[in-house]
């Protein structure tokens, strides 16, 4: 499993691994920036994988799950992937850990995400 993420979550990817790395190869890739991506590095990464998961504290369309998908398409790479992030509503104010917690970004719904992903 490949996590691809950058900024601030990048730490809940992290503790999402811990939880998922005695069950599962994983590979952490901070991608230190939205755009643009490196297809060069992503289809190494995706062909070396068997799940890819982006993980973003931004709106989930047009973010890095979206191009990651349209990187893949346009390589004619088939690896499965899972895009984490905010879905598109409105969403309320608070701290960055009950906003991660609410949208679903903590790691244990991370992981929760993961393993249902891959129906285990």
């Amino acid at each position: 499993i490949a996590f691809l993420t950058y900024g601030s979550i990048y730490s809940k990817a992290q503790q999402a691994i811990k939880v998922l790395e005695n069950d599962y190869s994983c590979g952490l890739y901070n991608l230190r920036f939205a755009k643009p991506l490196d297809e060069i590095s992503l289809e190494v990464i995706a062909k070396k994988y068997k799940l890819l998961v982006t993980v973003e504290e931004e709106m989930l369309i047009g973010g890095i799950g979206c191009m990651l998908n349209t990187v893949l398409q346009k390589l004619e790479i088939t690896t499965p992937t899972l895009s984490l992030g905010v879905d598109n509503c409105f969403v309320t104010h608070g701290s960055q850990t009950g906003l991660q917690r609410v949208c679903k970004l903590d790691e244990m719904n991370i992981v929760e995400a993961v393993l249902q992903k891959l129906q285990v």
